[in-house]
């Protein structure tokens, strides 16, 4: 479900790879993933403005790599980090866990082949929902992090997610 898709504040960029000497604004995305109508990730980040032209129900629907892929550079390089950390008491909310109570955060940076920043965004999980797998292809030098639903509380989990 998507919560907002918006320009980013000069605030909002503050801290991030958008600060600074950007030709324009990023945009704010934040959506939430539910299965069984029970909460299990949010995605909150700066994503590059190309993003802007796509409708509402696109970003509603396309993965955050499908999104960033219609760069006109396309995309070059992903970096990704995932660690246990406090949610803010925002996130702990729509994500329905105590504040106090770590989750997964998975945080993403992308940037073009011409190392333009195309994103800067965390994935927040809850970590009894979620499985991680890494697939290493040495024929292609590619390396794919495939995320999908485990079990969520007591629920069997359906469908996948690739890139964010």
């Amino acid at each position: 479900r998507l919560l907002e898709f918006r320009p980013a504040t000069a605030s909002e960029r503050d801290g991030s790879p958008f600060a600074g000497a950007q030709r324009s604004a990023p945009m704010l995305l934040r959506r939430l993933f539910e299965l069984h109508g029970k909460p299990f990730a949010l995605v909150h980040g700066l994503v590059a403005s190309h993003v802007a032209s796509l409708t509402h129900q696109e970003v509603a629907t396309q993965t955050l790599q499908q999104m960033l892929e219609r760069h006109p550079a396309g995309v070059g390089r992903t970096d990704v980090a995932i660690g246990a950390r406090p949610v803010p008491r925002d996130v702990a909310v729509l994500l329905g866990v105590p504040r106090r109570r770590a989750v997964l955060v998975m945080s993403r940076s992308t940037r073009s082949p011409c190392d333009e920043v195309l994103d800067h965004t965390q994935l927040y999980i809850v970590p009894e929902a979620w499985e991680f797998g890494i697939t290493l292809d040495h024929s292609r030098e590619a390396t794919t992090l495939v995320a999908q639903p485990a079990q969520l509380r007591g629920t069997a989990g359906e469908g996948s997610s690739r890139g964010g």
